[in-house]
């Protein structure tokens, strides 16, 4: 599941989530910056306020049994994302969560890979996740803060998209 936590209390929540007996996902990354004069690495959250959550692997009873509200009523989960017509929330596949994980260095620290290194301008790419997943574009370059842009056409128009790392495969 996609849990949505209280601003700025992303890392308490992960913990809160693990406290209530779910396996919790978080990825982080590391960015280097300018402090005082000096460049530093700073520790950033990938997704922002949103993380992953899951049943534990030696769940002893059926997940269907498993009563995913415990998460919902957890005091710093703000949202899950849910079905629109039901329900019930949305589950994550765990090949989008494990693609996360086969990225990160020993330290637990997803690596984010510059775009420019896999793909070409002009070469046909498409989203391997999100809301537009399967969408098939053309790589348009590297874009603000680390995202990759596609050309990719909707609505009769062409307009350019950006994805944060990792989201773009090649076609």
């Amino acid at each position: 599941m996609v849990v949505v936590a209280h601003p700025g209390r992303e890392r308490d929540c992960r913990a809160e989530i693990r406290d209530a007996g779910f396996a919790a996902y978080q990825p982080l990354y590391k960015e280097r910056i300018a402090k005082r004069g000096k460049r530093v690495w700073h520790e950033r959250l990938l997704l922002g306020r949103y993380l992953f959550a899951r049943w534990p692997d030696d769940l002893s009873a059926p997940r269907e049994r498993v009563d995913w509200r415990a998460i919902a009523s957890l005091r710093l989960v703000t949202d899950l994302f849910m079905h629109p017509d039901e329900e019930r929330p949305i589950l994550v596949r765990d090949g989008v969560v494990e693609a996360l994980r086969a990225r990160e260095d020993r330290h637990g620290f997803v690596v984010l890979g510059s775009a420019a290194e896999r793909f070409a301008i002009g070469q046909q790419v498409r989203a391997a996740a999100g809301v537009m997943a399967g969408a098939v574009g053309t790589y348009a370059g590297h874009a603000r803060k680390g995202y990759d842009a596609a050309l990719i056409e909707m609505f009769g128009a062409t307009a350019r998209v950006e994805f944060a790392p990792g989201f773009l495969v090649a076609a």
